[in-house]
């Protein structure tokens, strides 16, 4: 009786200090203080059952990760044995791609196992170098879009800055016109 008539005097002094609406009567506060804490029991017993149910998914995950390089393991020592029978010239790349793979399948598989994955990671090894390439040609462009403005180029100016952004525009009918103009200038 003594706890609802403080929680009464907070709620006055909350309404009061905030301006909010009328005062809430202590036999309603009691009666609904029974649902209250039935309604946070329930939600701890629910917080109780997702933990357990992350801890196993998470045990499985584990398990997962590591029937994976097992079996990625087992797959490179046969792969091996029958590189093995190549001709002798063949041996020494095929084995090195192997084992790069394998290198790079057991990091993936361990930031897997420790949750901690990068998008890069999944990154075929030709990708990143495609996306070099791409960036170097990029670099590349916009060094040669600087040089045939300052020689000022029978090309606009405005056309050579849109291809800093889109590239592709280069196939354009604007640009096959100007590069037309510039082969027969």
């Amino acid at each position: 009786m003594e706890t609802a008539a403080r929680i009464g005097e907070y709620v006055f002094m909350a309404e009061n200090v905030n301006g909010t609406g009328p005062i809430a009567a202590v036999e309603e506060i009691q009666k609904s203080w029974h649902d209250l804490t039935l309604k946070v029991r329930q939600m701890d017993a629910e917080l109780t059952m997702v933990e357990q149910e992350n801890k196993v998914l998470r045990s499985l995950l584990e398990r997962m990760v590591e029937h994976r390089q097992k079996s990625h393991a087992e797959m490179v020592s046969i792969l091996t044995t029958l590189v093995t029978k190549l001709p002798i010239n063949d041996i020494g790349v095929v084995v090195s791609r192997l084992v790069e793979h394998n290198a790079q399948v057991n990091e993936v598989c361990a930031a897997l196992a420790k949750g901690k994955m990068d998008d890069n990671q999944l990154q075929p090894v030709i990708l990143k170098i495609l996306e070099k390439t791409k960036s170097d040609l990029a670099a590349f462009l916009k060094a040669t879009v600087a040089e045939l403005i300052k020689l000022e180029a029978p090309f606009e100016a405005g056309l050579l800055q849109s291809l800093l952004e889109k590239p592709d525009k280069f196939h354009s009918p604007a640009f096959v016109r100007a590069n037309r103009a510039f082969v027969k200038g």
